[in-house]
């Protein structure tokens, strides 16, 4: 087909002792990439930064700023995460734009399951299902949450996208056969630019065969044209024959080719007329003419390439997708990160690193901090918070905090002076705060996916 189909459905199984697991994407971003491949095999690989797998619920993909690694690196990230989406109204939780393998039961099951893990779920008093199915649509998934007064809503959604389905990962693993067809594993990008040059052979050969086809026609029509000219004598010799195949003789010995003798034989009457005479010198020369742009096309590459991509858009025209919404990833990425989630209780502390839990008893003689709501912590205070967002260790120099206008303030810890609470920064809209040593690299990802790569020590200097 003049169109790359692996695309559109996505495969999962193994076959020749190899896995393939990717999804199907959006036809008409398909059509777009594969039109600038097609223009230029060596295109920035941003082209792909948008190309989004196609869901009938249209959940959010929310590691955007990985998708162009997924798509052209072998050795990049592997899968695409996506999550539902959580609406707040009143004391009302609203779920909609399920990933595929969620459903309102399963996910009400694994609430069940994960009630002794996660506490805040004991927040939720009442579920409902409000599926529906819209006209010449498929069905709407949905699912309301009742929550108790004054619930944690980003709390609890991490921890309804951390315990159930309502955030999940899709895979990209693609093992195709190449065009010698033997099994390859294959990004995104070097599969579409290995079909690319199989189309592009498809096509000459489409090319080839219409001019053959056409100068065949030509060859019976010019028959034909010059048996017109010389009726009367090709009527003589005709009727003079015994057979057809004695007519079909002499009329080569008259420097008439066996097809066109044939053809000749097979000629109506009505050619005669002079309007039909007409026809055949008119057909002759639109032949001439359509040989003449075919073979101009078979050598040249941007014609070749614009046939390719005109067959690709009348595909494109009959795509009504909308494509799910993309965000990009807006954690902060730093060289040897460091990120704990810590409870307090009664002298002592249990954190949370790389998802491990580890409990100890502090010692007085070490000054140890945490963040709340961007407030500022010295353990051995009584006022602690029972959790707080970020536990730093006096191992570290600076707090690196960052806001959504792309501000940014390094803080000494030398500088720090903590009573009950002091307030770290009065700067607005904060995002975060992470630790950071001078030799820290520290990578900043907006939502419009630009990059900000610097290091500690510059905003030390």
């Amino acid at each position: 087909a003049p169109f790359p189909m692996f695309m559109l459905f996505g495969q999962l199984g193994i076959g020749v002792g190899v896995a393939t697991n990717y999804p199907s994407f959006v036809l008409s971003q398909v059509a777009d990439i594969t039109a600038k491949l097609i223009d230029n095999p060596n295109s920035d690989d941003s082209i792909f930064a948008n190309l989004v797998p196609y869901f009938v619920q249209q959940p959010t993909i929310i590691n955007g700023n990985d998708l162009v690694d997924i798509y052209t690196k072998l050795d990049g990230p592997k899968s695409i995460k996506i999550r539902a989406t959580f609406n707040k109204k009143g004391n009302t939780l609203s779920i909609t734009n399920f990933p595929p393998t969620a459903s309102p039961t399963k996910v009400i099951d694994e609430i069940n399951k994960n009630l002794e893990k996660y506490p805040i779920f004991s927040n939720i008093t009442f579920a409902q299902n409000t599926s529906r199915k819209e006209k010449d649509k498929h069905e709407i998934i949905s699912m309301d949450l009742t929550l108790t007064a004054n619930t944690d809503i980003n709390q609890l959604v991490e921890s309804l996208c951390d315990a159930t389905c309502l955030e999940s990962t899709v895979p990209v693993n693609m093992v195709l056969l190449d065009k010698n067809h033997q099994p390859k594993k294959f990004t995104v990008k070097t599969a579409l630019l290995e079909w690319i040059d199989v189309f592009k052979e498809k096509t000459m050969i489409t090319l080839q065969n219409e001019i053959s086809d056409l100068k065949a026609r030509k060859h019976i029509v010019e028959g034909l044209v010059k048996a017109l000219d010389e009726i009367d004598e090709i009527i003589e010799l005709i009727k003079s024959s015994e057979s057809k195949a004695e007519a079909v003789k002499k009329l080569m010995i008259k420097e008439y080719t066996e097809i066109q003798a044939k053809a000749i034989l097979d000629m109506k009457l009505a050619r005669l007329a002079n309007l039909e005479y007409q026809d055949l010198l008119n057909e002759n020369t639109d032949i001439i003419d359509k040989i003449e742009v075919l073979e101009a096309a078979l050598n040249n590459p941007n014609t070749i390439n614009t046939i390719m991509k005109n067959k690709i858009n009348e595909f494109k025209k009959l795509d009504k997708v909308v494509p799910s919404k993309v965000i990009q990833d807006v954690r902060v990425k730093i060289k040897q990160e460091e990120i704990h989630f810590v409870n307090f209780n009664k002298g002592k502390l249990t954190y949370t690193k790389n998802e491990k839990s580890t409990s100890f008893s502090y010692n007085k003689k070490e000054p140890l901090y945490a963040i709340k709501n961007h407030e500022i912590f010295v353990l051995k205070d009584e006022n602690i918070p029972t959790q707080a967002d970020l536990l730093l260790k006096d191992t570290s120099d600076y707090i690196f905090t960052y806001n959504k206008e792309g501000k940014v303030k390094l803080t000494s810890f030398k500088n720090i002076k903590v009573s009950k609470n002091s307030i770290l920064t009065k700067m607005e809209n904060v995002v975060g705060n992470i630790l950071v040593d001078e030799n820290s690299l520290i990578t900043l990802i907006t939502k419009q996916g630009h990059k900000l790569q610097f290091s500690a020590r510059e905003l030390t200097a």
